[in-house]
């Protein structure tokens, strides 16, 4: 019986193969395999096995209950249109505003209908956040009067609502694999914080946390705002999404929250580099003033993270709960503020106050003793890299079969007063003429 002649089948060039991972898009990809991870560690661990799958969200929705975050979050959005001044023709807004308008039945049929959608959307917000002030309630029904503008593209709406949903999903898997991460991180080792203190120390003369530790401790109103400007990252990571919203950024949107996952998918590997506990851990006698003000919402977390964080290592947690375990090398904390300035740079207005408020946190954090100096520089660096790997791959974030809006071109600044006064006059001079509605 004769041999046949073997059949040699060539190899699928590496991009073929790729193929199926560039319609998923990355922020599936990296969500599936993130999970996949973290399901691996996790039950090959003696961690408990029960996880707060719900936290992450329901801490967004909790900073969105909060009051005024609604207004707060309208006034981002104004910045952010403002940033289009350019692009607006000030002269048909001050005529608009000064001119008596006839409407056809069309055009009151459609306002009727934002009528109602602003109605509807205040009584769900109502229901939803109690805690809203009628100011909150009043800028929710503006946002849903635009409703009906929005669903005549139910194109746009089902794209916009499947990238929401694999956002969240994203967000949600990597926490639960950061979490899972980090909880393991003093499971046999002990924290190596001393090598942090004799770095700085060698460049110092004495690490810079005990200097600010020493200047806090006489300053109990400034240890008081940076309790403040600490508990709200997520405020400010919400923020920063508005404005980008407002600004027609979409790719840069997706880049953002790109940057931001990035920054959890390499963080809980980099603790285990450097395993730190942070300084109030470390030395807790340096922080005593931090006690003396009960009221400081940094007490509660540092208590509650020194607990989950002792009864996993002891065998006897019961639940692995989101985030809640000590680390501090590198400073993830900073990592998404610097994240967060870079973003914001569209706006003057807004890049102040963000570049403003990422100072503060970077003081805030080693005020309240939670980092050292030398986890801020990491963390920063972190964010550095994660900016520019989102940066690379501007296109490849969401799905193929989604098509994300390219970003509106920034218009060059141009006068907006002048032009604005003098549709004023010549709308005050024929209040009957009907004037079309500004861009």
């Amino acid at each position: 019986m004769g041999m046949g002649v073997p059949c040699y089948r060539p190899r699928p060039p590496v991009s073929s193969i790729l193929v199926p991972f560039r319609h998923l898009g990355i922020f599936l990809c990296a969500g599936i395999a993130t999970l996949v991870l973290g399901l691996v560690v996790h039950h090959s661990s003696n961690l408990p096995s029960s996880y707060s799958w719900t936290a992450a969200v329901t801490t967004l929705r909790a900073i969105v209950a909060l009051p005024n975050i609604p207004l707060i979050a309208f006034f981002v959005f104004c910045i952010g249109r403002f940033a289009h001044r350019g692009a607006w023709d000030p002269y048909a807004l001050g005529k608009r505003l000064t001119s008596q308008m006839s409407f056809d039945g069309s055009q009151k049929r459609g306002l009727l209908l934002q009528g109602l959608a602003a109605v509807v959307a205040m009584t769900l917000d109502t229901i939803a956040f109690e805690t809203h002030t009628i100011t909150d309630v009043m800028v929710v029904g503006i946002a849903g009067s635009q409703l009906p503008k929005v669903l005549r593209s139910p194109r746009v709406v089902a794209e916009f609502a499947l990238q929401g949903a694999i956002a969240v999903f994203v967000f949600t898997v990597l926490c639960y694999t950061f979490t899972v991460i980090k909880a393991l991180l003093f499971k046999g080792t002990f924290p190596h914080d001393g090598l942090i203190i004799d770095f700085e120390s060698s460049i110092f003369g004495e690490p810079i946390h005990r200097m600010i530790a020493a200047w806090a401790a006489e300053s109990p109103k400034l240890v008081w705002w940076m309790d403040w400007v600490y508990n709200r990252f997520f405020h400010h990571m919400i923020l920063t999404s508005v404005l980008l919203f407002a600004l027609r950024r979409a790719r840069e949107q997706n880049e953002y929250l790109a940057a931001l996952l990035f920054c959890y998918l390499a963080g809980g590997p980099l603790y285990h580099l450097l395993p730190a506990a942070g300084p109030v851990f470390f030395e807790p006698q340096q922080y005593e003033y931090l006690r003396q003000q009960p009221e400081l919402v940094t007490n509660f977390l540092q208590f509650w993270l020194y607990r989950q964080t002792a009864l996993v290592n002891d065998g006897l947690a019961k639940e692995l709960l989101t985030w809640t375990y000590v680390a501090a090398m590198p400073s993830l904390h900073m990592a998404h503020e610097v994240v967060m300035t870079w973003y914001s740079r569209r706006s003057r207005i807004a890049f102040a106050f963000s570049l403003a408020f990422t100072l503060a946190t970077l003081l805030s954090i080693m005020v309240l003793g939670w980092h050292y100096f030398t986890d801020a520089l990491a963390g920063t660096l972190l964010a550095v890299t994660a900016i520019l790997i989102a940066r690379k791959l501007p296109n490849a974030f969401m799905p193929s079969f989604v098509k994300v809006a390219a970003d509106v071109p920034m218009p060059k600044p141009r006068p907006v007063l002048r032009p604005f006064l003098d549709g004023v006059r010549d709308g005050m001079a024929a209040p009957r003429e009907r004037v079309p509605a500004a861009d």
